[in-house]
């Protein structure tokens, strides 16, 4: 059994997301208008798979994929400042223009748990959160508070947060609770905010980390300040918040009932762009280093566990755990090897990295869980290099006794 198996997709690539049952994937380059969507993907060699569409909607770049296992449907957004859910109808994809009314690029998107609403994060400082019209058949933000708190604060000029325009900087990152009435946002201007999308006072309030039953709908229920947020993650239990900033740090909120405790992970490696949760007491993080990261909770407290080193292990199993110290040795090594100068025209050389990836990774996505819903089995990542690659977790996790 392997640990990991890579896909050398494209030259480089910028997102990736699943659909329902993992047999295929959507994907955009970087730099690039178009997704490609492929199927056969339970095959282990790329030259099994097969291109089937290639969707074309969006201007200029795209910065985002999400697909909704519910209702199968695909949420895209771009750099032209748009946002697209594309419905498969008769063996077609087609688009639907979301009204977003922004003016500067959309840079981050996912789908809420049940798939009936979905947010989207953009360089304007705007979150926006939007549902179906049935009336005006539109993806349009919901009618409400939070509408009218932004048309008013629009019309007198006033800097009154709402929503959408707390955040002083470009929202990298979002992520909903596993209930879907709580959406975290990461920023520029180094904050990391909670708040309640819960829209619709027909349907009850599930139980959730933070207590909304005395909040406004649309309201802001939680802050914290650090670095530049580029990861958010939640745990599969929901009863825990990570996410990661450019000084290296990785933050956990942890919560018994609505007590919440806070703790901080200093990681000896470059920042995190990308983080997920695959037990309640593990993470991964991949980031501009191209490693694979974990972070695991041990004797209590969240520590730095080290690399997802892929080398042979030694004869009694042994984990290779990293301290700060090793993980510098091992980078000065790694680069005395190879040599200080590297060739800027091919990606894929001067690595430092011994895993699969010879770029910064940009994403990672969950590929399979367990059938108890409480771990996750495998990962995918994609990067820069233009790779797709596998992660075996159990057996990952079993070399380094997690």
């Amino acid at each position: 059994m392997q640990a990991t198996t890579v896909f050398k997709v494209a030259k480089t690539l910028s997102c990736h997301c699943w659909n329902k049952d993992r047999t295929q994937v959507a994907l955009a380059t970087r730099n690039d208008n178009t997704i490609q969507i492929y199927t056969n993907c339970t095959s282990s060699k790329f030259e099994d798979w097969k291109l089937i569409h290639t969707l074309t909607g969006h201007d200029l770049p795209i910065t985002a994929l999400d697909w909704d296992p519910n209702y199968n449907r695909i949420l895209s957004c771009s750099e032209d400042c748009n946002a697209y859910v594309w419905n498969l109808e008769d063996g077609k994809w087609m688009p639907t223009l979301v009204l977003l009314k922004i003016k500067r690029a959309a840079l981050c998107c996912k789908w809420s748990p049940d798939g009936k609403a979905f947010a989207v994060g953009s360089s304007e400082r705007k979150l926006r959160i939007c549902t179906f019209n049935t009336y005006e058949n539109l993806w349009v933000n919901p009618s409400g508070l939070h509408a009218k708190l932004e048309k008013e604060t629009e019309e007198s000029g006033t800097e009154t947060p709402t929503i959408s325009n707390k955040a002083k900087g470009s929202i990298f990152c979002v992520c909903w609770d596993r209930t879907g009435q709580l959406l975290c946002r990461g920023s520029l201007d180094g904050s990391m905010s909670i708040v309640s999308t819960y829209y619709d006072p027909t349907q009850p309030i599930q139980d959730c980390p933070f207590d909304i039953t005395s909040k406004d709908l649309f309201g802001y229920v939680f802050g914290d300040k650090c670095d530049v947020v580029e990861a958010i993650a939640v745990n599969l239990s929901n009863t825990a918040i990570a996410y990661a900033d450019r000084s290296s740090n990785v933050y956990v909120l942890e919560f018994t009932g609505h007590m919440m405790s806070k703790r901080t992970i200093s990681c000896p490696c470059l920042p995190f762009t990308s983080l997920l949760f695959v037990r309640d007491d593990v993470m991964v993080a991949g980031g501009f280093d191209s490693d694979l990261h974990v972070l695991a909770k041990q004797a209590g407290e969240w520590k730095y566990v080290g690399v997802a080193d892929l080398s042979a292990s030694d004869a009694s199993g042994s984990s290779r755990m990293s301290s700060s110290f090793q993980e510098r040795i091992r980078m000065l090594q790694s680069n005395t090897n190879r040599g200080s100068l590297r060739n800027s025209t091919s990606m894929d050389q001067g690595s430092t990295s011994s895993g699969p990836h010879r770029n910064m990774i940009l994403e990672i996505r969950e590929k399979s869980r367990e059938s108890n819903q409480q771990k996750v089995k495998e990962i995918s990542t994609c990067g820069l290099d233009g790779r797709i690659v596998i992660w075996n977790m159990d057996l990952i996790l079993t070399k380094m006794n997690v």
